[in-house]
């Protein structure tokens, strides 16, 4: 079953939730619903896990069954996870390093807040 995981910047900072049973940070995620399209999934799973709305949505790339996009984002309420504002990868991370400074680079190409 495909997944998601959603690299979203907030002003020039990224959102990460802490996987409290892996322990460490993860981007927000997760398995697409029976029905549901991977961009809808994105969008739900960010504000199930993050609380955050998505403003801008964009593909970026597909790895291990995992369909990854970059986006613009705000905090509009409390998510299922505790949830930081990052500037710089967090050393305890659940993904290569390499998989995040990927999507840093395509969150180029997304339109300026």
């Amino acid at each position: 079953m495909k997944a998601v995981a959603v690299f979203v910047k907030i002003n020039e900072k990224f959102v990460m939730v802490y996987n409290e049973k892996r322990r460490c940070w993860e981007l927000p995620g997760g398995k697409i619903e029976e029905g549901e399209d991977a961009e809808n999934a994105a969008r739900r799973e960010c504000m199930e896990e993050a609380g955050v709305e998505i403003v801008e949505l964009k593909y970026a790339f597909e790895k291990n069954d995992i369909i990854f996009f970059v986006a613009r984002g705000n905090i509009v309420r409390k998510g299922d996870m505790p949830v930081k504002l990052f500037s710089e990868i967090p050393k305890n991370l659940c993904y290569d390093k390499e998989e995040i400074e990927k999507l840093m680079e395509f969150t180029s190409s997304l339109p300026p807040s």
